[in-house]
């Protein structure tokens, strides 16, 4: 992406990385112009709190059968529903809300939550041994909503208890759920068809369509960016961002040797799952497209190791959001940072497409020589988004990642060491992603008094860009 301006302006297979995630008290800080938009700012940001602990915090592993237990549900903090938070506001520039979740009164609500869903599940699932083909397709849609419902209720309980929460005990697996019913769904042999499957149900109201992941993978493929296109084109209300919207409809997908599996989850504002669709995507379909990953390793490593600080937080987000993002040739898009402490933050560019790859130091700051790269965030600034600029999508096209770097302290010192490539135009770390992601997250000092311990953050961001394709 190339800058234009710049001006301030399910659970069951996570394993907890022991004493990492259990918190007390969460918090998140918000600005707005109205006493309710300073709430909503507030509460986005405890759930992007939440989310990123929980992303950084959890191992991924498969089972027997290769299903990942990452899903469309917890694939972003605007999907988890927060139960339980209160609120500290007062006037200041407008409004400025404090939204603050205490584990010892969430936990409760979360349970008391869980348990009619189960109740639910149970009752699904008994009727479906009765085998009423009649009733088949509606119970398995409905078994799937609540299952999904279930995992972010116990994917928070978890992480706020630091104890594993039992999953329902039903008679199918899920992926004989999604068998079961990719079976009384007709095979999409176009992509067309497959969007008009899987916009079957959805209501008459604003939608804001997330393209569907790999369900081992946040990348957007070729082939996601194109069944999105579909979507919008097949459902009656489609709304351009997130604000805008009363429900997100966020999808992922599992590729076979017979074609590709989809589901879509329609979830609404308070993250709950309302519904949930699925389709089986004939080769012939998407042969124009690539589906596979084209680098899960780097994924994988941008994911996995944050710097995390209970006091000190760092927020990185385009005006589209922050995950499962897509951004096609010459669409415009703001790049924000919210820090909610004074400090100093510098930005490092990861890019890969099927030719090369490199890692870069973006310009963020306003001064000569290395401090064009720092960014101060005064007192007046914190808690606020500030933008960093336009940036443009233009070739090469591929997966691309920023990775903030923030602190209390002055980072002038602290830049990793990076060239000026004439060729290309950037600031180079290095021509490989895992050195350039090496010299930002190296073996930190460890010191004695923990008064001493400068306090550091980190967030990332990973999109793809892609040719725009004729529709």
């Amino acid at each position: 992406m190339k800058l234009l301006t710049k001006r301030t302006t399910l659970l069951p297979l996570f394993i907890l990385l022991a004493g990492q995630i259990q918190a007390a008290v969460l918090d998140g800080e918000g600005y707005g112009e109205t006493q309710k938009a300073a709430q909503d700012d507030a509460l986005a940001s405890l759930a992007a709190t939440i989310f990123v602990r929980i992303e950084s915090s959890f191992e991924q592993q498969a089972n027997n059968l290769g299903e990942y237990s990452i899903s469309s549900s917890t694939r972003s903090s605007t999907d988890l529903p927060i139960i339980g938070a209160e609120f500290n506001c007062r006037k200041k520039d407008g409004y400025y809300c404090l939204a603050t979740l205490n584990s010892k009164r969430a936990l409760p609500l979360y349970r008391q939550k869980l348990t009619p869903v189960h109740r639910e599940i149970s009752a699904v699932d008994s009727a479906l041994k009765d085998n009423n083909k009649k009733h088949q397709h509606r119970r398995l849609k409905s078994l799937l909503q609540l299952l999904e419902q279930s995992d972010k209720y116990r994917t928070l309980i978890t992480f706020l208890s630091g104890k594993s929460t039992a999953e329902p005990q039903i008679s199918l697996s899920r992926q004989q759920i999604n068998e079961q019913l990719l079976a009384l769904e007709s095979q999409a042999p176009s992509l067309k068809l497959a969007a008009e499957l899987l916009a079957r149900g959805v209501p008459d109201a604003p939608v804001y369509i997330r393209p569907a992941t790999l369900t081992s993978s946040r990348e957007i493929t070729p082939f996601a960016g194109a069944l999105q296109m579909q979507l919008q084109k097949a459902l009656p209300n489609t709304a351009g961002s997130y604000e805008k919207a009363s429900f997100t409809y966020a999808g992922s997908y599992q590729i076979s040797k017979n074609g590709i599996q989809v589901a879509y989850s329609l979830v609404d504002r308070d993250g709950n799952t309302v519904s949930t669709s699925v389709a089986a995507v004939l080769p012939e379909a998407y042969r124009n497209y690539r589906a596979e990953p084209l680098a899960p390793d780097f994924d994988r490593l941008l994911h996995q190791g944050y710097a995390l600080d209970s006091d000190f937080k760092v927020q990185l987000a385009t005006n589209k959001g922050s995950r499962q993002l897509l951004f096609q040739q010459g669409e415009t898009v703001k790049l924000m940072v919210k820090l909610n402490r004074p400090g100093y933050f510098y930005i490092v560019g990861h890019a890969k497409n099927e030719q090369q790859e490199l890692s870069y130091l973006l310009e963020a700051g306003y001064g000569e020589g290395s401090r064009k790269f720092v960014y101060f965030v005064n007192g007046d600034e914190i808690n606020k988004w500030l933008s960093l600029g336009e940036f443009e999508t233009i070739p090469p096209f591929g997966i691309e990642s920023l990775q903030v770097i923030a602190a209390e302290k002055d980072l002038i010192d602290k830049l990793p060491g990076y060239r000026y490539d004439n060729e290309t135009g950037y600031f180079k770390l290095a021509d490989n992603i895992s050195q350039g992601l090496g010299k930002t997250r190296g073996l930190k000092k460890i010191k004695n008094n923990k008064t001493d311990q400068e306090k550091t953050a980190e967030a990332v961001l990973l999109f793809t860009t892609q040719k725009k394709w004729e529709q």
